[in-house]
């Protein structure tokens, strides 16, 4: 997908979808990077202070939840394969258990692969455990992270279809979408969401 269309976009914002770090409830929407870039200053723009930037390092630290000093982000490779873009990498964070209750379920299900019968009792009271961690079956945990989330996407899309193409620029050089080019005008933006993020409400 990038190859064929993220080559051509001059904006984008990416979505990484994730539960399990933070406050029971809260969906933080963080921006993580190694570096301080153009995107980040367009998020600060757009979300004001409901995004957090995160910038991470062998020393760094911070409160989200998430690691400040782990490397491989997906934000990072986001931008790396678009250097011709203004890119805004973002990630819904929405909190659910204590850091380590959700390190136990984790270390219990890898436990479970490596030494374990999954199809056991035993086995499958430690799978529930970690998807029900992830995806609490509290439908007022549902209803906020959901809708906070559909939220930040609407003013995403509002974000984009407000730029403004500069002549000359290689940040908003127009890309044709070959998905369905009947339905779909020239683009000069992009936005992407993890497909394998997923939330079963």
């Amino acid at each position: 997908m990038l190859a064929e269309f993220g080559q051509k976009a001059g904006q984008v914002i990416v979505f990484d979808l994730h539960t399990g770090a933070g406050p029971y409830g809260y969906p933080a929407l963080l921006s993580v990077s190694p570096v301080d870039h153009a995107g980040l200053a367009w998020g600060a723009e757009t979300f004001g202070p409901a995004m957090v930037p995160v910038i991470t390092g062998a020393a760094a630290t911070t409160n989200t939840g998430i690691a400040a000093t782990a490397t491989g982000y997906v934000s990072a490779f986001m931008r790396a394969a678009m250097p011709q873009a203004r890119v805004l990498p973002l990630v819904m964070e929405c909190g659910t258990l204590s850091s380590a209750e959700m390190q136990r379920r984790v270390v219990d299900d890898n436990w479970l692969h490596l030494y374990g019968k999954p199809e056991s009792e035993r086995g499958q009271r430690i799978k529930t455990d970690l998807v029900h961690g992830f995806i609490p079956q509290d439908l007022s945990w549902q209803q906020i992270c959901l809708s906070t989330s559909l939220r930040h996407f609407d003013t995403a899309l509002t974000a984009l279809k407000k730029v403004e193409a500069k002549p000359g620029s290689a940040a908003v050089r127009q890309a044709r979408c070959r998905l369905r080019p009947r339905a779909l005008p020239p683009s000069k933006w992009l936005i992407c969401i993890n497909p394998l993020a997923r939330w079963r409400f």
